[in-house]
């Protein structure tokens, strides 16, 4: 495993080198357990962001509504 592939993948620095050591150690269980809870952390990020944009797209419709409905 790439240490470099990884972090593009959204791996940390400290996961990455994790992950790619264990693999190197053949301890495949390990990589497995540190990209998986690299998975969780891209998850959790992900759902940050859309309640963000939930938020956001929320804003816009009431600041629309408080414009009388013109979009601009």
């Amino acid at each position: 495993m790439d240490r470099a592939c990884l972090m593009e993948l959204g791996l940390s620095a400290a996961q990455a080198d994790r992950a790619a050591a264990f693999c190197r150690e053949g301890n495949f269980r390990d990589a497995l357990l540190t990209l998986r809870s690299a998975r969780g952390d891209l998850i959790e990020e992900l759902h940050g962001c859309q309640r963000r944009l939930d938020a956001l797209d929320l804003l816009i419709r009431e600041t629309e509504k408080q414009k009388g409905g013109t979009k601009s």
